[in-house]
């Protein structure tokens, strides 16, 4: 079931209005089985630091951290110090909570915009680092979302990320629910240099790889 993953096939929009309604792609995964390294000493550094799902006024920021850690972002336009962003399984709570993977999606960003940032993690700070985001664009490919289940050892997992990586692509991203479902929009995808949506075809290949602090797939 892992190699299906290696090589998905993102249908047509003709052939989604057959195949893809009320699809769910089950993922039946033994993360506990999958080989991934470990840290002998607990470390709040924040790695694997990710940018996905970059519009023209949203993008997500994604990282792990080696133990459960207090997480959040500070960022702005000018320096990183202009707003403060909770994970979003925090924001409801208005308060950071440890989490192994931490997902942050930051909205009602200017269009065509360099952003600074930072990841306060524990009492680490990350290096300051940089997105922009994409111009407008009325184009919408209408292609479904990709909708699964990630299962360790047939219990949904309570903790991951799951990327969607295609080639001349922006990495497109999904927290995975407590429930163990993940869904990941794909009308929208923009290409690397963020001027248009990419056109899905039969051809088209994907991967998807999913993290969480049992490992990595």
């Amino acid at each position: 079931m892992i190699d299906f993953f290696n090589k998905l096939k993102i249908p047509t929009l003709l052939g989604l209005s057959f195949i893809i309604l009320g699809i769910v792609t089950g993922v039946f995964l033994t993360l506990r089985e999958q080989t991934f390294t470990s840290q002998a000493a607990p470390n709040a550094k924040p790695e694997n630091i990710t940018i996905s799902n970059i519009s023209d006024n949203e993008v997500v920021i994604s990282w792990q951290t080696s133990t459960p850690t207090l997480s959040f972002i500070t960022y702005g336009t000018t320096n990183t110090n202009e707003a403060t962003l909770l994970d979003n399984r925090d924001v409801l709570l208005d308060k950071p909570t440890p989490h192994t993977v931490h997902y942050v999606t930051i909205k009602n960003l200017l269009p065509s915009t360099v952003y600074k940032f930072k990841i306060i993690s524990g009492k680490l700070s990350s290096e300051i680092q940089e997105f922009k985001t994409a111009n407008p664009i009325d184009s919408n490919t209408g292609t479904k979302p990709i909708i699964g289940t990630v299962l360790d050892n047939k219990t949904p997992l309570l903790e991951g990320i799951v990327y969607l990586s295609i080639s001349n692509a922006t990495i497109q991203s999904s927290i995975i629910k407590q429930s163990g479902n993940f869904l990941i929009p794909t009308s929208n995808i923009r290409n690397t240099d963020l001027s248009s949506n990419i056109l899905l075809t039969e051809d088209t290949i994907g991967k998807l790889s999913i993290i969480s602090s049992k490992g990595q797939t």
